[in-house]
């Protein structure tokens, strides 16, 4: 091992370390390593993600919230909405759905404008089988005002989306949302 952290990057032996104790099934070990990468790297949001995972995966959801705090405690807040959407992706996926879904609406309630909280929300739903949920939630963002960029990049997600999981109304909804969002958008500017 001490030759491999020589002649790499110390962090990527760590963790590739952790993953092979995973796939031999010595979670002991690989929960020990996750720990040092968190020790040696604990300013890197992807150290503390690995660990969550990790201990999701274990079925240690509570231990897992826990770690969550240690890290929002030890990140500089910059790095604290993508974590707290990591960790509502992977209570979504592996975890409480319902606790998922209140950390993403928390984020966006304090970040309405930021369209890849939503896009990131709705997919989540959408690949977890919750798809009236994920076009409820992207229909409610068609009401958020946000710049002409991050609209278009909500809606072509939106529409692709619909094309993989949804159906041929699905599609025409969203076109129909986009061209009332567009004609509000229009609208307001020849106010101002």
């Amino acid at each position: 091992m001490r030759k491999a952290l020589q002649a790499n990057e110390p962090l990527h032996v760590y963790n590739h370390l952790a993953r092979l104790f995973c796939q031999q099934q010595k979670m002991d070990k690989a929960e020990d390593m996750y720990r040092t990468v968190v020790k040696k790297y604990k300013q890197r949001r992807h150290s503390w993600m690995e660990l969550i995972a990790f201990i999701m995966q274990q079925n240690r959801h509570d231990e897992a919230r826990h770690t969550l705090n240690r890290a929002l405690a030890t990140l500089p807040k910059k790095e604290h909405v993508a974590l707290i959407r990591d960790m509502a992706i992977l209570e979504i996926r592996r975890g409480d759905v319902e606790r998922g879904k209140t950390l993403f609406e928390s984020l966006l309630r304090q970040l309405p404008r930021k369209g890849e909280l939503w896009t990131a929300f709705a997919e989540t739903l959408a690949k977890t089988g919750h798809m009236p949920d994920a076009r409820d939630l992207l229909a409610r963002a068609a009401t958020v005002r946000m710049s002409a960029k991050k609209a278009h990049g909500l809606f072509k997600r939106f529409l692709t989306l619909e094309e993989k999981c949804g159906d041929q109304s699905g599609q025409e909804r969203v076109r129909t949302l986009a061209m009332e969002y567009l004609q509000k958008d229009a609208a307001s500017e020849d106010v101002n």
